[in-house]
């Protein structure tokens, strides 16, 4: 009797219409280097020719698992059916838009076994389709040092990350143990869009041990008609309120400063999503509450993070709006808001904690900045808070019209004016005058 061999490997692959690109995809799986591998497509009832691919690549290859859903279930569903099967000792999600290098499964396999994690992290490259300008863009690589061969706890890792501004989100940026995955009881959140954000969260709460590893192993190829732009706004909206419902509870219950940390931060971000996703909609919070019904929770929390952005001829009908809304915190006077928002653009100067807490208390009332200015460029982040870091000079050549805000401590604001008032700028303000 023959001995049934245990995969080292399952690679997850949910198929929904992607029939253009799903023979690069499943090409780049057959064509790995580590070939002890589980191979789970699951066809979440497409409706293009997508199934007689799988089925015509199921025939030549034994390791293709094919699962069809009998209707569409979604992201989530589909990748939690595919999980139903894994035989493999890890787990990779793949989508199947996407694809992978060669030696992608073996190396992440050998560092894992080797380093004995929960999760592995690494790199991926960015396609733009229809944008040739912008082919291999690299997407989630950080020049950050996390220490190839260092150990964290995903609590730790998260924290680091998000520090450096390099919190990585997608489940096909990681890769997994399956024991892990089982005793954690982790399941993707069905009918969720943004589901990676939670499912990565509550996992990074719960794993032990976490490496980052600086080598691309990933092409991600990136829509010009996303779905986060279509017609689901409304249903995008919902999802990132119950993220942070599941968020907040998880927050609840583990009171400790690095979680308090890491979950104000990926709410925060979620919330300015939000006043961005409700500025571009035709229907309004009101609107959306009565859909939702006034008693629900989601009306409730939308009511609570909705902020809308300080307009000129609301100000001139409402001279009154701006203080009854910012008054309470008296980081920033009434005018100076004003002027911030009606900028055409508008930067933060600093990287420090302070710029941090101005662009994130700034973000909640739905005032966004174009970029963050430094002195010093070369020993600085590429990006704070998700924003892209320019250096002074870069500054100096902007015509436009703009506004700085000097996100620095009391100490290093005199300083701060002389450096920009000796470059030709005087467009600024300082927080609390």
């Amino acid at each position: 009797m023959k001995e049934c061999r245990k995969m080292k490997v399952s690679i997850i692959i949910p198929v929904y219409n992607s029939e253009r690109y799903l023979g690069e995809c499943l090409d780049s799986v057959l064509n790995q280097t580590l070939k002890d591998i589980q191979i789970i497509c699951v066809n979440d009832a497409s409706t293009d020719h997508s199934e007689a691919i799988l089925e015509e690549y199921a025939r030549k290859d034994s390791r293709i698992v094919l699962l069809n859903n009998k209707q569409n279930g979604g992201l989530s569903y589909t990748r939690n059916h595919g999980m139903k099967v894994a035989e493999g000792e890890y787990i990779y999600f793949l989508d199947s838009d996407d694809s992978i290098v060669p030696e992608a499964m073996e190396e992440l396999y050998a560092k894992a076994k080797k380093l004995d994690t929960d999760v592995l992290f690494f790199d991926s490259e960015m396609t733009i389709e229809g944008d040739a300008s912008k082919q291999d863009h690299r997407l989630f690589c950080s020049k950050k040092n996390y220490g190839e061969e260092r150990v964290y706890n995903g609590i730790e890792l998260a924290d680091k990350m998000q520090k450096c501004n390099d919190y990585r989100v997608p489940v096909w940026l990681q890769f997994w143990k399956h024991a892990f995955l089982k005793d954690a009881d982790m399941q993707f959140y069905n009918r969720l869009i943004y589901e990676d954000e939670l499912f990565t969260y509550q996992s990074m709460m719960m794993a032990e041990r976490v490496a980052c590893i600086p080598k691309t192993y990933h092409k991600y190829r990136r829509h010009t008609d996303t779905i986060t732009l279509g017609k689901l706004r409304a249903d995008n909206i919902k999802s990132m309120l119950i993220i942070i419902e599941e968020i907040t509870a998880y927050w609840n219950a583990h009171q400790t400063p690095d979680v308090n940390r890491i979950s104000r931060k990926i709410i925060c971000g979620l919330e300015w999503q939000i006043n961005e996703f409700l500025k571009k909609m035709s229907e309004t919070v009101e609107q959306l509450q009565q859909e939702w019904g006034e008693d629900s929770i989601y009306s409730h929390y939308l009511g609570i993070i909705y902020r809308p952005v300080i307009k000129q001829e609301q100000e001139a009908a409402k001279p009154e709006a701006s203080q009854k809304l910012y008054i309470q915190d008296r980081i920033f006077t009434e005018e100076n808001l004003i002027r911030l928002a009606q900028a055409e653009k508008r930067y933060v100067y600093g990287a420090g904690k302070f710029a941090r807490k101005y662009i994130n208390y700034l973000r909640q009332i739905g005032v966004g900045f174009n970029g963050v200015i430094v002195t010093d460029r070369e020993n600085n982040p590429d990006e704070l808070e998700g924003i892209a870091v320019y250096g002074l000079d870069e500054l100096k050549r902007q015509q436009d019209n703009y506004v700085i805000l000097i996100g620095v401590g009391a100490k290093l604001i005199d300083e701060v004016k002389q450096t920009l008032v000796d470059n030709g700028i005087d467009q600024y303000i300082i927080a609390g005058e």
